[in-house]
């Protein structure tokens, strides 16, 4: 969806095009239906008088009743554009200022993508109906209107700032899940919900429940194990339960899972798996993991792969590389 015709500003372009239909209708009224003798310009700057609330001058003149009907409705679509345009932001902040006070046990997603909307989406529209609040310090306007249209909350600012953190209830989630796009802010952010969290527990002493759990998305899994060795100091791991997940890994193993490659070979009588990959990125050295693990004690031969990409690879055991420029 083009940002610039998405919902959010439709309701300021349709009413300019209202606006300036019933300006031309107006002015077309007085001059072909009302036979006005005065210049069109002049007709045009009395129907504009109209909006504005002044228009005496059709009640002293002999116009049409139509015409008067007209003059009477033109103050009030004025003063419904005004309150609209002004009172827009606040009846959103009014609206989620409600949804967020009523909120306990929902899940936190900090950063608004792609894969956070789909994920939003989700809990949105399952039967346990599981509550959803985005936190986006600049949200993507085509997500941020689907997301509203679902009914889910958005915030818009820093998710590691603890204010933020504080309006979405942080204390009372069940889980915060992180898909920021570096380490550093995922970092932040754990720090920020340990410093909330722990502020809440020193507050109100009645407060028993264990550290708020906290998924952030890595590109590298492996850098999230060695962040996890960092959080389990004794003043992090009491507030705060940092996990670690890739989306590539998790899209690797679900892949091997459903689709067993070991399964496919003894369908077609082979004795060692064979796997064809197109590209060669994040994923697919997920998915030669996910194979190799699934096929270590399945097997009696290692899986062979067979990697097809137009730029070079690092060559790894039991890897064909073959450069091509567009996969058939």
């Amino acid at each position: 969806m083009d940002e610039g015709h998405s919902p959010a500003r439709r309701g300021p372009i349709g009413l300019v095009l209202i606006f300036l239909a019933l300006v031309v209708g107006g002015t077309a009224w007085l001059q072909f239906v009302e036979g006005s003798d005065r210049p069109f310009i002049e007709d045009v700057y009395r129907i504009l008088m109209l909006f504005a609330i002044e228009g005496e001058w059709v009640f002293e003149g002999n116009f049409s009743p139509a015409i008067q009907i007209f003059a009477f409705l033109a103050p009030i679509f004025t003063v419904f554009t005004v309150i609209q345009l002004v009172t827009r932001d606040f009846v959103h902040r009014l609206v989620l200022a409600w949804k967020l006070h009523w909120l306990k046990n929902h899940f936190i997603l900090a950063g608004l993508t792609e894969e956070s909307f789909l994920v939003a989406k989700s809990l949105h529209e399952h039967p346990s109906g599981f509550h959803a609040v985005i936190i986006d310090a600049n949200p993507p306007q085509t997500l941020k209107t689907a997301s509203r249209r679902l009914g889910i909350p958005i915030i818009v600012g820093d998710p590691s700032d603890p204010e933020v953190l504080i309006g979405a209830r942080v204390d009372l989630a069940s889980s915060v899940i992180s898909f920021l796009s570096n380490a550093a802010e995922a970092i932040r952010l754990i720090l920020a919900i340990n410093a909330v969290v722990e502020l809440k527990i020193d507050r109100e002493l009645s407060l028993d429940r264990g550290g708020t759990n906290v998924w952030i998305k890595l590109d590298d899994i492996s850098f999230g194990l060695a962040l996890g060795e960092y959080f389990k100091l004794p003043d992090v791991a009491a507030h705060v339960q940092p996990r670690f997940f890739s989306l590539d890994e998790v899209a690797a193993r679900r892949l091997v899972r459903f689709h067993a490659p070991d399964i496919y070979a003894d369908a077609f009588g082979q004795e060692r798996i064979h796997i064809a990959i197109y590209g060669f990125n994040r994923l697919a050295i997920e998915i030669i993991k996910a194979v190799v693990v699934q096929s270590v004690t399945m097997c009696e031969f290692n899986p062979r792969f067979t990697i097809l990409d137009e730029e070079a690879c690092i060559p790894l055991k039991h890897v064909v590389l073959i450069p091509i420029y567009k996969p058939c």
